[in-house]
């Protein structure tokens, strides 16, 4: 609050502004063609158009496990003394600030754990529908990948992912890439259609039932 710096977005008016300010290259139309050209090299389609169909996805996902904050990593990065105790840090400023290492952490009256505020509200709705005795959470998908989707309807073997941070390229890619390996088994929802999706599955499930 007291830092008047410009390099902070809230001491700038808009995020336009605060972009503008932190732009290096004076020329924009420039400056956004190279941003757009990295973000894509970076993305899902960029290693695909690289290295084909396979080896891109393979290259792809070994990328985001790489850069991952997991033990192995900061070890690798930066030695097992310092990499442990940045490790060890990084755990203690989350567990501060959100009460556990993942965020907000919550429990179904099955005792399964939710890792988050959007895991939390489409329960409520699973819950509001009815529906508790047709989900499991934290299933894994089939093959070589082992994706965990949020929840899973096993009646209708649908995979459920609740994309609550699409606006970051990296999750969308995710997200995407989750839909391509799985097709029609996986289900990408947004938070603002939770509720109509729950309802959707009811009717399906009362359909198959009847």
């Amino acid at each position: 609050n007291n830092n008047k710096s410009p390099f902070y977005k809230e001491n700038h008016k808009t995020l336009d502004e605060y972009a503008e300010s932190q732009r290096r290259n004076q020329d924009k139309e420039r400056w956004d063609l190279m941003t757009e050209k990295a973000n894509y090299s970076r993305s899902l389609n960029g290693y695909i158009r690289r290295y084909g169909d396979v080896e891109g996805v393979e290259r792809f996902n070994l990328t985001c496990v790489a850069k991952g904050h997991s033990i192995d990593n900061f070890v690798k990065k930066y030695g097992e003394i310092q990499g442990l105790e940045r490790f060890n840090n990084l755990v203690k400023s989350k567990v501060a600030k959100n009460g556990s290492y993942f965020g907000v952490i919550s429990y179904t009256e099955k005792g399964e754990r939710l890792l988050s505020s959007y895991e939390l509200t489409f329960y409520n709705y699973i819950c509001a529908y009815g529906l508790l005795d047709y989900y499991d959470v934290g299933m894994y998908y089939g093959g070589r990948y082992g994706h965990r989707s949020d929840f899973y309807f096993g009646i209708l073997n649908l995979h459920i992912e609740i994309a609550g941070m699409m606006h970051h390229e990296q999750y969308r890619n995710k997200m995407k890439l989750k839909q391509e390996l799985y097709k029609e088994t996986c289900l990408v929802v947004l938070p603002e259609h939770m509720e109509q999706i729950v309802i959707d599955i009811s009717h399906r499930i009362r359909e198959l039932e009847q």
